[in-house]
Formats: structure tokens, sequence, C-alpha cells
């Protein structure tokens, strides 16, 4: 991409910054570490605390019913994260169920409790406390709690060493955890399970459980990593019934009749099972508290990131990404929207066109391995059903369908999946699996450049890019102009994979395409043209998506063309209503526009056209109308923690709620283009748009950025070409591979160097000349 205007930060926007930049050295001050842990025991309960997790445990109700958190680590808590439902079950507890059905809970057992104190230090805290038991008078099931709270650290640690002093048939002997949120996620080694609160359900599998959470908009996040667990282990996810919220059990012994599916609770029809006298079960949890909608349990003590933005990217990648995940059912599913607990597009998922492939790219950049092997299966299944070349459009439970629910042939799902398959690649540095699969990138590239016309130096296509109800045909715009941003990125994996022929003619294919654009759809004055049809004439609706992106991906480069284009664009009267997203089009799509007269996206702004327009800005330098138009969104999506599909003429959100669009862009644009940080097979680019100074670090992707010393690490293997832009001008600079490299006048260094190791770029005490 060519910068092709500059527009100075206003001075408004340099304090926008400057408080920006105070702002993260007093979050990252806040988030120094905390004191060491203390133990208050006072009125029958007791609380450990540490800063940032407080928690009681209740002697006279043994239970741990009070959790509470604070991110920053100032012990500011929150509300309690636990439910207090007597009837469907308080915080975390020891529980039997008999053979009747009848739940019985160690907290309303009024056992005799004894603790001790192993460990009080600056390391943390450890307390042993014995004597809980599930029933009065005959107990099934005693147990002994050890709970360990480590200074700064987000997470305590539950191990709970539970024996069977009396042999009877039960339905289940378990550790209960009762949470007070709305949405919960299970991620197992089969795959995700996520659902809602939604009255008396139950979720039962002896499947391996990699992590468990929950989120809520007012009730924050409770995350539960099982550690040491023995295989026999069964979980049970739940939605506790009116008044309740959801929860997991960790079940040591039982068997539940229904597996691997939701049903209505329902204990009197499992079969009894009858543990021996003197069993024992051991249970380790690591528990992750937060007084934000987003779990913690990815997020080092120590993060420096700015708050606002840290909580952003977790939000979306855990909230929308992971919870549109239905793998466990469908291996390689994301669907458009969370179960809750409907979804309005029924059993259709892995849609490329392009939504699966936000969902891939937030889960590649998201540091966390479960999620990106879940970017991975979502990727590899729909090139398992690629057919001479051509991607499925999408799923219908199980089998895929190659054109649009619009009945249209589509070029989105080749060209998004294709972009899906690179940004997994170069978001885990799993560059090993990008040349195993470079043949089917192949494929899919050259799927679409089958209709490709040289006399016209244009695809011509039989319907849209990605807009699957607009009737758009010929030789379109939308299709060509993400060519520009595909085609370059195709010639780089090409190159990497050793396809050189492929690399070329992939390079020469955008360049010709970029001219065909200029030559045949651009309409003289002040925009491109919807499409040519195959006699040539125009067909125009003044299409948003097109334009912002013919300035994103280069189409052209002129300053006075792309002024022209703003002025077209942006005077339209619903081209950002609200400033919140982009409007479609100019020219209203009506019935006679629309397969089968369908305008439901014809009055919509949509979240892939606000990446576009954003993109174009970033790429001019219109700092001042890009961050007008991302921050409404941004605050939305901290507000309300999902969003919905669309946006209306008045800036309403409208349309399928819980849906993943418009935060996981959210999460795309904040790291692509306001921290500038864009990682290709053949080179690192950091461009930051806005912050000066700053420290991104989400897993291995870790960049400390300022004027005058950058350290980054950046997954993946081999040398790469770096590009730092935003540095001291006519300055050298110190890498420590060894190199020096000098800065051009607008203060930019271009070096070679390895990635998957850190790489520090200091300024040295001389200037160049």
């Amino acid at each position: 991409m060519n910068v092709v205007t500059v527009n100075h930060p206003s001075s408004l926007e340099r304090r926008y910054w400057s408080l920006a930049i105070l702002l993260v050295f007093l979050a990252a001050a806040a988030r120094s570490p905390a004191a060491i842990p203390t133990l208050t025991v006072q009125d029958q309960r007791l609380i450990l605390a540490n800063g940032f997790v407080y928690l009681e445990f209740d002697q006279a109700h043994p239970s741990i019913d009070v959790i509470r958190a604070d991110f920053s680590g100032q012990g500011g808590y929150g509300p309690n994260l636990v439910a207090t439902n007597l009837s469907a079950g308080t915080g975390i507890v020891l529980e039997t169920v008999d053979a009747d059905g009848r739940v019985h809970r160690a907290s309303e057992a009024a056992s005799t409790i004894t603790y001790q104190v192993l460990q009080q230090d600056a390391a943390g805290i450890r307390l042993r406390i014995r004597g809980l038991q599930d029933r009065k008078g005959q107990p099934v099931a005693m147990s002994t709690w050890t709970l360990s709270l480590p200074t700064n650290s987000r997470n305590f640690t539950l191990t709970a060493r539970t024996v069977i002093s009396h042999s009877q048939p039960v339905k289940a002997v378990e550790i209960g955890i009762h949470l007070n949120q709305w949405f919960m996620n299970g991620l197992f080694q089969r795959g995700a399970m996520q659902y809602v609160h939604s009255g008396d359900r139950i979720f039962f599998t002896t499947n391996r459980l990699h992590a468990f959470y929950t989120m809520d908009n007012h009730n924050g996040s409770v995350a539960v990593v099982p550690r040491r667990i023995p295989d026999s282990t069964g979980w049970a996810m739940r939605s506790d019934g009116d008044g309740g919220g959801v929860g997991l059990d960790a079940i040591s012994a039982s068997h539940y009749p229904t597996k691997d599916q939701w049903s209505t609770v329902d204990w009197k029809s499992a079969p009894s099972v009858q543990p021996s006298d003197g069993a024992v079960f051991q249970t380790r949890l690591d528990i992750y508290p937060n007084n934000y909608a987003f779990p913690v349990f990815s997020v080092p003590a120590n993060d420096p990131m700015r708050f606002r933005d840290l909580r952003t990217l977790y939000t979306a990648i855990y909230g929308s990404a992971a919870g549109v995940l239905g793998s466990f059912k469908y291996d390689g599913s994301a669907y458009p929207t969370l179960a809750a607990p409907q979804r309005p597009y029924g059993d259709m998922y892995t849609f490329f066109d392009p939504d699966a492939w936000s969902t891939v790219t937030t889960l590649s950049f998201s540091g966390d391995p479960y999620l990106q092997d879940q970017a991975r299966r979502i990727v590899e299944l729909s090139a398992a059903h690629m057919r001479h070349g051509q991607i499925p459009h999408h799923f219908i439970a199980g089998q895929p369908t190659y054109i649009a629910i619009s009945k249209a042939t589509q070029t989105g799902p080749n060209i998004f999946w294709t972009l899906a398959a690179i940004d997994y690649a170069t978001g885990t540095g799993n560059e090993a699996w990008l040349r195993e699969h470079y043949p089917q990138l192949k494929a899919a590239t050259d799927w679409v450049l089958g209709f490709y016309d040289p006399n016209r130096k244009l695809l011509k296509v039989g319907g849209p890019l990605f807009i699957d109800v607009f009737i758009r045909q010929g030789y379109t715009l939308d299709s060509n102009a993400l060519l520009l941003h595909l085609l370059p990125l195709m010639a780089s994996v090409a190159r990497f994979c050793g396809d050189t022929a492929g690399a070329e003619r992939y390079a020469r294919l955008a360049d010709a395409i970029k001219q065909g654009l200029n030559a045949g759809l651009w309409n003289g004055r002040d925009h491109y043209v919807t499409q040519r049809n195959p006699d040539w004439s125009i067909r125009d609706m003044v299409d948003y998506d097109g334009n912002y992106a013919a300035i994103a991906f280069g189409a052209t480069t002129d300053p006075h063309r792309i002024a022209a284009i703003y002025r077209r664009l942006d005077g339209g009267p619903h081209t950002h209503p609200g400033n919140r997203g982009t409007w479609v089009s100019e020219k209203y799509y009506g019935p006679t526009n629309c397969y089968g007269g369908n305008t439901g996206d014809s009055a919509t702004a949509m979240a892939r056209i606000w990446w576009l327009d954003l993109d174009s800005r970033y790429v001019t330098g219109d700092l001042t109308n890009f961050y007008r138009y991302f921050e409404p969104i941004q605050n939305d999506l901290l507000q309300h923690t999902w969003l919905t599909e669309r946006y209306n003429a008045q800036g309403q959100s409208i349309r399928a709620p819980c849906y993943h669009e418009y935060p996981e862009i959210t999460a795309m644009i904040l790291r692509e283009m306001i921290y500038g940080i864009n990682v290709k097979i053949n080179r690192v680019r950091i461009k930051p748009f806005g912050p000066h100074r700053y420290h991104y670090q989400v897993g291995d992707l870790d960049v400390s950025y300022s004027p005058n010393r950058v350290r980054l690490h950046v997954p993946g293997h081999n040398d790469r070409t770096y590009e730092i832009y935003g540095l001291r001008p006519h300055t050298t600079y110190a890498i420590s591979t060894g190199q020096t490299t000098t800065t051009n006048p607008d203060g930019t260094a271009v070096f070679e160097a390895p990635v998957g190791r850190t790489i520090t770029l200091s300024s040295s005490a001389m200037s160049a000349p």
C-alpha cells in the first residue's frame, strides 16, 4: 500500500494521544505487582485476597460463596461472580446426587470445618481446609480442599481430595461451580461447546476439557482451567433454572444418560454408580475471576498494553470469535452468531463470504494455541470440500453448498478463504502448514482467475463478491478491487513456497487488473462504477465497498482522484450512520436489484465495508475520520460485549443479535491499523496510526514501540523483511542481530532479520549525515 497523502494530527488529536500515552503509563503502574496475599478470618469466613483476586470460604455453610476480582490488581474488587441461589447451588461446593435425583451439598451440611495455613510468604498463600461433607448424618463423600493464591496472580487454585466415606448407590460425586454469568464456553479436546443461560439445561461429556469460561456484561467473567484431572472425569456445563446463572460440574463418578448434547436436567433417569468405601478422587482447578466481561487465563498479570485496547481485543476474541465456534458438534464450524440459545441462521455455518475469514483471522492472532488450532480446523474443513478449485459458500448440518443463500455464485468464498489461510499461517508462524497447503491456495486463487478476461483486463463474474443478495454481474468493481489485495499476497506466498512462475503471474495480473479498473470502471469524475455489462454498458449504484477498496488496495494513488471519491462517498446521507459502520451504496438496492427481491442488506451498515472504509483512511493518512468512525464501534463493543449484525440509517443496532463480524473486525483494525502490526509471509511491517509509543502483547506476538527503540517478537521461522515506520529520520539504529540500519527522510527503517526470536532496534549515538 502506498501513502498518497499525510494529514498531520490536529492539536486535539495530539492532546488525545498525549493523554492516551499518559494512561498507558498509569495503567502499567496500576498493574504493578500486588501486595503479598492476605488471610483474614472473620465471622466464620476465611478470606483470601491479593489485589487481583478476593475469595471467601464460608465455614458455617462450607463452600466458596464469594469470588470477586480487580483486573488492575489494586483491590478495588467488583461484584460477586458466583451464584448465591440456594435452590440452584451456591458458589463452589462439594456435591453428590442421590439415587432419587436429590442433590446434596456441603453448604447445607453444616459440618465442622478446620483449616491450616501451609504457606504464607512472599510467594503467596496455601490454605488447607478439612471437614467438608456432602450431607449431615452419614456422609457419602468427605473432602479436603487446598486453596492456593499466589502473589501478583489473577487466579487461585482449588485442589480437592474427595474420599468416599460410605458406599451407596449415587448418581454423581462432583465439585459444582455455580456462577452468575449469562454466556459460557467449554473448550474441549473434541471442539468448542458454547451456550447461554436458558432454563434448566445440562451438557454432559467425558471429553477432555481444556478450559471453561463465562462472560457477562454486568457480572464479569470466570474461567476454569483443569490441572491433573483423571481421564475418568466427566464435565457438565449447566444452565441453572429460573434465577440461576451458568456453571460447570467436575464429576468424579457418574454415568449421565444423555451424553455430548444439551438436554433438560434429568438425574433420576441416570444409572446409579457405587464407588467403594475409601475410593479417592482428586480434582485440581485453576480458577480465574475477572470483573470485566472477558476471561483472563491467557493474560499475564503484568501485561503492559493499554487497558482499553486489551479489553477490546480479548472481548472480541473470546466473546465473538471463540463464541461462535460449534466444533464440538461439527468440526471446523464457525457460525454467524452465538447460540443464544437458538441461532438465527439455524444449522448453517462456516460461510467464507467473508464471515469465517474474520473469525479465522481473529483466532489466528489470538495468541491462544487452542483457538489457533480451531482456526486451522475451520480453514481445513473448507479445503477438504474444495470442488475443482471452488470453496464451499457454507455448510448446512455437515454438508457443503457452493452457492449463496440467494442462489448466486460468488467469488468471495474463494478470495476470503485464501486470505484466511494466509492469516492463519502468518498469525501462528506455521510456515510448514502453508507450504503443505499451498497447492490448495493456488487452486482456490486460480478458480477465481478463471473468470479473467485478458481483453478487458478484468474478471467477468456471475455474482457479487460478499453481499449475496445484490445483483452484481459482469465486470464488477467489488471482485476486481479485492483481487488487488489478494494477488500481491498470493505472489509473496508463491515465492515463499518456491513457485516463482506463479509469483510472477499473480503480480502481473494484479498490475493488469489495476489497469482494467481504471480504464473500464472509472466514471471519469468521482467514483468507480458498479459494473460493466458483457456488452460494456454501465450499471451503477455508486457502491461504497468497491470504492473504498479501490483506495485501500491501491487501484488509484492519485490524491486528486482520491479526494473526489471521498467527497462523493462521504457526502452520502447515510454513508456513516451515527458514525457507526459504513453503508453499502449511495443508490438503494431495490427489489429489482436484488436476487428474489430480497432487500434485507440494502439499508444497512456492514462491518466488512467499515473495514474497507477504515483501511482506506489508514493508507491515505486520514487520521481524523479514521478515529471518528472507529471509536463509536469500539465503545459499543466495550459497553455491550456482543454486537448485532448491522446498523440502520440512524446508527441503531439491528438484525441478528450476538453476531460475530463487528467485534472481530474491530480487533483486526486495532492490531493492523492502529498499532500498525502487519505480519505477512515475506515481511513484518510496523506502521502505527496514532500512537507514538505502545506495548502490544498477545501471545507470542509482542511489540514494544517508540521512535527511539523497537523490540518485537513475531512467531515463525526464517528471515523476513522488517519495515519499521515512525522512527527518527536520518538516524542510525543498531539491530540485535549485529546489523545497523539508517532510516530514510520519513523515519522508516528497512532490514532483514529472522522471526521467531526477539529483535531489538535501538537508535545509536551517531546519526547519519
